[in-house]
């Protein structure tokens, strides 16, 4: 960050547009002596958490009727003193609040400066910092859930306990080295069984990254297969309304188009794709080329075919690119019966029947579509959002754990294992801060929104 820490930063804190109350938050040293510039007669004494009632005032003029608050270090969201400002929430209140107390002493807060502050006071760790974000962000019942599973600490208390028996090994392991002796050589069975343990439990950790990523980003899902088989009549009836263009014409749909919804409470994004058909041209070429990327970052495709009539040749040419291990056959048109058969070499693909016109299968599509993509990972909030700073953090650890265990028998080494040891600590440390970079510290806090 550019500008210091010892200043006394504000920003609005409540988002852009008008509502019934914004918020102006202000912390530092002097919050007490900025706020007192800007309200009108401001208690000598004011008492910390206790709801004041004033007049915001500007070279004497009463400006807007506010109550205002004041939490004193360190019992605040920063640790430091804060006074916050509820006005009333149109944005030209908001900004000229905020522009009267930069005038008296403050400065701009930049992005993320007060979770910024609250971690490097000790007030939350990395992990709880972050997992303030993806609350923010949140976008399904699930991803709130587990997102405030890690703000609670779920996620910095089993790290930390991770991290804290292989700090108590390495811390005996070096004192055995520096004082041989005065204490005991740590035995390799006691090594090995300690890292084994922490071993198997990074590994369970790991194995919840790719959950995690779908709880906190939602799942891809794009919708492709040759010209009218129904794709955009699939993402209406899915969705619930009309938002796709629904024609009989071929080619209606020459660009991609983006709905999200909430399935089984989780984020789902369909994507409806412009028709595969042969030797495109111009526009429409485009809009294939478009599909076929959509197709390469999707976490399914839903290939869609016209089940009342035989295989087509542009069907085929979909069949030969597609990627069986995410991918769903989706036989639309059930109401005028089942005509098509798809090859053996394809009995991994699930293969769902629906009908875009009546609605039918389509409940169970939306529930195929969830379980597909959650398959064989954990779901749970109960260990927090996994994202992928920590399952970087979290994987090398794991591997510093792998090398000391595989030269770990039948001896060990102490001075090779505090080498693997130091490794892990500090990869674990990373994920709470406890030992991390300021360039990654600013490149988290960088993802924050000023007023945060």
């Amino acid at each position: 960050m550019k500008n210091g820490l010892d200043d006394t930063i504000a920003a609005i804190a409540t988002p852009v547009g008008a509502g019934g109350v914004g918020v102006v938050r202000i912390s530092g040293d002097q919050a007490i002596g900025v706020s007192e510039t800007c309200i009108e007669a401001f208690p000598s004494n004011i008492i910390p958490s206790k709801i004041y009632h004033g007049w915001l005032i500007d070279q004497g003029r009463r400006l807007d009727e506010i109550i205002y608050f004041y939490f004193k270090a360190p019992h605040s969201y920063t640790g430091e003193d804060v006074v916050e400002f509820s006005c009333h929430g149109g944005k030209f209140i908001l900004q000229k609040t905020l522009e009267l107390i930069i005038l008296a002493g403050a400065r701009l807060a930049e992005k993320g400066e007060f979770t910024k502050r609250a971690f490097l006071n000790g007030k939350i760790d990395l992990a709880k910092a972050e997992a303030a974000v993806d609350l923010i962000s949140a976008k399904s019942g699930a991803g709130l859930a587990s997102a405030a599973s890690q703000l609670s600490g779920a996620l910095s208390a089993k790290v930390g306990r991770l991290r804290g028996r292989l700090l108590a090994l390495l811390t005996e392991l070096e004192a055995g080295i520096d004082f041989p002796d005065d204490i005991p050589e740590v035995g390799s069975l006691k090594v090995v069984s300690v890292c084994q343990e922490a071993r198997a439990e990074l590994d369970a950790l790991l194995v919840t990254a790719d959950g995690g990523r779908i709880l906190r980003e939602g799942i891809r899902v794009a919708i492709v297969g040759r010209p009218n088989v129904g794709k955009s009549s699939l993402l209406n009836v899915i969705i619930g309304h009309d938002r796709a263009i629904v024609s009989d014409l071929s080619g209606t749909t020459r660009d991609t188009i983006e709905e999200e919804v909430v399935v089984d409470g989780v984020s789902v994004v369909f994507v409806d794709t412009a028709g595969v058909g042969d030797s495109p041209v111009g526009v429409e070429s485009l809009g294939i080329s478009r599909t076929f990327r959509e197709i390469d970052s999707a976490d399914i495709v839903l290939n869609v075919f016209d089940g009342s009539v035989g295989l087509t040749a542009e069907d085929a040419r979909l069949l030969s690119n597609i990627n069986v291990d995410k991918s769903i056959f989706v036989l639309n048109k059930s109401d005028l019966g089942r005509a098509l058969s798809l090859s053996q070499e394809f009995t991994r693909v699930p293969q769902i029947s629906v009908s875009a016109l009546t609605g039918a299968g389509i409940d169970g599509l939306r529930k195929a579509i969830v379980d597909y993509a959650c398959r064989g990972k954990i779901m749970s909030s109960e260990v927090g959002l996994i994202n992928l700073r920590h399952k970087e953090c979290l994987a090398r650890a794991a591997e510093a754990l792998g090398e000391l265990l595989s030269v770990a028998m039948p001896g060990v080494n102490a001075d090779l294992s505090t080498i693997d040891l130091r490794r892990a600590v500090t990869a674990l440390g990373e994920v709470s801060g406890h030992q991390v970079s300021g360039e990654i510290i600013d490149q988290i806090f960088d993802r924050f929104c000023v007023g945060k």
